[in-house]
């Protein structure tokens, strides 16, 4: 074996060990933890889901980044996925002057619209890519967190699928492609419990937001439009949608 593919091959291991501890949580581990964050238990889930997000994702991807000595990635775009974004450029164009703003804008809107389309629809199933039901908020006391659940999820997993994953593949293969789509297939694994619409969703918007990556060069922007796109899903639609105006003293239990 190469010796300077060891470390990455290590690292890429306890990436890989990391996502499945997150898989296979059934979110009512950590006991110590659940009883300080809350009592209720839907939101004992959405606490833990947090906390297991942060861990497993975030505080493994940063370790996991420090450990294979590209710390800065997180702020500038590694040497090593140049190659990515070399084909991205001839297919797409230079992102750095991309639109964000008119796109978080556009992201808004349509969450706006899903979530008035859940009020006519009253009663029934919400229309989506996808079942989130288990996972939005049913009331104005779960608002926030819905909203906590959006701002970790989209630092933490960006980091992790976005740059360690598809960082460490690279490493250990020499081909970034390669890396990112190992990258998009993990990240729409862990939405599995959304159904095979979800996954194949899920699947797309990952694409979407490592392309945006590597045209940006920065992360920071994957993470916003991540956010954004939750936060449509876990606050504004559900707000749109009539959850704010529900007692927060009911549907507290799954």
């Amino acid at each position: 074996m190469i010796p300077g593919v060891v470390l990455p091959l290590v690292l890429l291991a306890g990436a890989l060990a990391s996502y499945w501890a997150f898989l296979r949580g059934d979110f009512q581990s950590w006991p110590v933890v659940a009883r300080w964050l809350c009592a209720g238990t839907r939101v004992r889930f959405f606490a833990l889901w947090c906390v297991r997000a942060l861990v497993l994702f975030g505080l493994v991807g940063v370790a996991g980044l420090v450990l294979a000595g590209h710390a800065g990635a997180i702020w500038t775009l590694p040497p090593d996925l140049a190659p990515a974004r070399a084909i991205v450029f001839a297919w797409i164009g230079d992102g750095r002057d991309f639109p964000v703003g008119w796109m978080i804008l556009a992201l808004f809107g349509g969450g706006a619209i899903g979530g008035l389309v859940d009020r006519l629809r009253r009663g029934r199933k919400p229309w989506m890519f996808g079942d989130i039901t288990r996972v939005m908020p049913r009331h104005r006391g779960e608002l926030v967190w819905g909203a906590a659940m959006a701002i970790v999820a989209g630092t933490a997993e960006e980091i992790f699928f976005r740059l360690l994953v598809p960082l460490l593949v690279t490493l250990v293969t020499g081909e970034p492609l390669v890396g990112f789509a190992v990258a998009i297939a993990l990240f729409a694994g862990a939405h599995r419990y959304q159904g095979w619409q979800g996954v194949t969703a899920t699947a797309f918007v990952g694409l979407l937001l490592s392309v945006l990556y590597l045209m940006t060069g920065a992360l920071w922007v994957a993470m916003l439009v991540h956010v954004v796109i939750d936060l449509n899903g876990l606050v504004l639609r559900p707000i749109m949608a009539g959850a704010g105006g529900v007692s927060s003293s009911a549907a507290t239990r799954f």
